[in-house]
């Protein structure tokens, strides 16, 4: 157990199959910041991961949660381990629970344990110009990547993210480098 600057008490673990409906719930909820950007606001009513595909994504053995001292899932990290390195694929906290380091504590749980495991790098992509995206991740130390730094795996994943209707020169793929 931890308390953050709100006082919180919590508890990290890594996510189980109950969880996965709790994700998706979660990820809904973290979504509705998003209208406040007109550009993008309709990924506040979009389709989130289903649970089943949270399911798949838990059953990699390196997806984490947030839960509150009272045992509510509060946040979580959704990876999967892609060739050698951790990919996130989805990492929200619940509205009514952010603003208060869940996030970062959280985040940096999930880095210590990837440490540990000897794992090179995490990648993920993310809006570049959204305060709780690409500015967020590079406060704790990820690296946005130029195009020509992009792997095959993170290039496809960009590409399939604009063709769904993400703006391209909003979106990026970002690294952090970890100490092996």
């Amino acid at each position: 157990m931890a308390s953050d600057d709100a006082h919180v008490l919590l508890h990290f673990r890594k996510a189980t199959g109950r969880d996965a409906p709790l994700l998706t719930e979660t990820e809904q909820s973290a979504g509705l910041l998003f209208r406040a950007d007109r550009e993008i606001a309709w990924l506040a009513e979009a389709d989130n991961i289903s649970p089943e595909r949270y399911g798949e994504i838990i059953a990699d053995g390196w997806s984490w949660v947030a839960e509150s001292e009272h045992g509510r899932l509060v946040g979580f990290i959704a990876t999967t381990l892609e060739a050698r390195d951790l990919h996130i694929w989805e990492f929200d906290v619940h509205i009514a629970w952010q603003r208060r380091g869940i996030g970062r504590r959280l985040l940096q749980r999930f880095i210590a344990e990837a440490t540990a495991a000897r794992i090179p790098a995490v990648t993920l992509t993310t809006f570049r110009d959204v305060p709780w995206n690409a500015p967020f991740y590079q406060s704790i130390g990820f690296e946005p990547l130029a195009p020509e730094e992009l792997d095959a795996r993170l290039a496809a994943q960009l590409a399939a993210e604009i063709e769904m209707g993400l703006p391209a020169a909003r979106r990026c793929a970002m690294r952090k480098v970890l100490p092996v």
